[in-house]
């Protein structure tokens, strides 16, 4: 089955992959089990032997790295790295700084007063195979956190990258590859919600899943039944609450970009703005004109500051979140619309284009109140 890359700003076909079967998922997890036997008495020191290398490539290869990111996922070419390759390679910072003192064994006073007169010790051991399933809007980013923890620590990974941008997914498998990763150790499947879901069921000891409530309960309930450990980041709804005594220029800056950063398409974005009724007025107009200000296109121009939405599906959810709202009573002081903006050359591009949406008067029966969505400011 194939599988197209797709660039969200131009909707031009980058790539197409051929998709993992489903039965071909159970015999690399299987692999992955095999594989695990002799890596997880590997040593601390050997493990961050290449984890050294895995970040140095990644640092050598940022440019084309980032240029992929901005490609597949549409985030302006900035974002890419102040929000991708950057954080990333402070991650394995972190891991290669720390990973000996978070792993060493660790002296606890026992809860039990049997063995009040004994040492007691905690031991961290490898688990097994650990299944990463990550999503589409910090494609290296979101992956890339338990990926490192779990090959730091002796467990075999099985990733699943997002089917919106699986190419990403391919360059980190690559990039752990050439560090010197052994056969099986480090491991990737291309896909759909089948192969998603065969990767749950196979021989995995644990997952890491990052994305929607929907998915992570599925997720959960499949878990249970081996039982196996499972580590959830789903989806949120994050409000930003605005005082009567800020400095309304500082606060509206970061109210704009908290929303609208990646094109609202993080789970930590300002969703909600909840802001005190004596600055309201003048602190709406500030978020407004800024927004307005704002230049969507391409993320390869470097000029732009908002990209594409990454996905018809989900430009279709906030379409429909957009009109739920309208219909039941709220404001839309600019933006809240599909358009074609156009590039340096003045051609319309005709990718997944949204504009930013500062919306006033919404309660509690709007979807956009009730789900994860793009971007919103309300009044309390």
């Amino acid at each position: 089955m194939k599988l197209r890359s797709v660039n969200p700003a131009t909707l031009e076909v980058i790539s197409e992959l051929e998709t993992t079967p489903v039965d071909e998922v159970f015999e690399i997890s299987k692999k992955a089990q095999e594989a695990f036997k002799k890596w997880s008495s590997t040593t601390i020191d050997d493990r961050l032997k290449l984890l050294k290398k895995a970040k140095e490539i990644l640092y050598e290869t940022k440019d084309e790295v980032a240029k992929l990111i901005t490609l597949e996922n549409g985030k302006p070419i900035l974002e890419s790295y102040s929000m991708e390759i950057f954080p990333t390679l402070d991650l394995f910072d972190f891991h290669i700084k720390n990973a000996k003192k978070v792993l060493k064994p660790r002296k606890v006073r026992s809860q039990i007063p049997l063995f009040w007169l004994k040492r007691n010790y905690i031991h961290f051991e490898p688990l097994g195979v650990v299944a990463v399933i990550s999503p589409w809007n910090y494609p290296l980013l979101l992956p890339i956190a338990p990926i490192i923890s779990a090959l730091v620590a002796g467990n075999c990974v099985i990733f699943k990258p997002s089917e919106y941008t699986s190419l990403i997914g391919l360059k980190i498998y690559e990039i752990f590859k050439e560090a010197g990763f052994p056969e099986n150790v480090f491991n990737i499947v291309i896909g759909f919600g089948d192969v998603g879901e065969a990767l749950v069921n196979s021989e995995v000891d644990k997952i890491s899943f990052t994305g929607s409530t929907k998915t992570g309960r599925i997720i959960m309930q499949n878990a249970s039944k081996k039982p196996i450990p499972v580590t959830l980041e789903l989806g949120g709804k994050d409000p930003m609450i605005v005082f009567d005594d800020v400095d309304i220029d500082l606060a509206s800056s970061a109210a704009v970009w908290g929303a609208f950063a990646n094109a609202g398409q993080t789970c930590v974005s300002v969703e909600i703005c909840y802001v005190h009724e004596k600055i309201f007025e003048p602190f709406i107009e500030k978020v407004v004109e800024k927004t307005k200000k704002l230049k969507i296109g391409n993320g390869l121009d470097p000029d732009v500051e908002i990209g594409p939405i990454n996905n018809e599906k989900q430009l279709k959810i906030i379409e429909n979140q957009i009109q739920d709202a309208i219909s039941k009573g709220a404001k839309v002081l600019t933006g809240g619309k599909r358009i074609f903006p156009k590039d340096k050359e003045g051609n319309e591009l005709r990718g997944y284009f949204f504009e930013p949406a500062v919306i006033t008067d919404v309660n509690n029966s709007m979807l956009l109140m009730k789900e994860e969505t793009l971007v919103q400011f309300c009044q309390l």
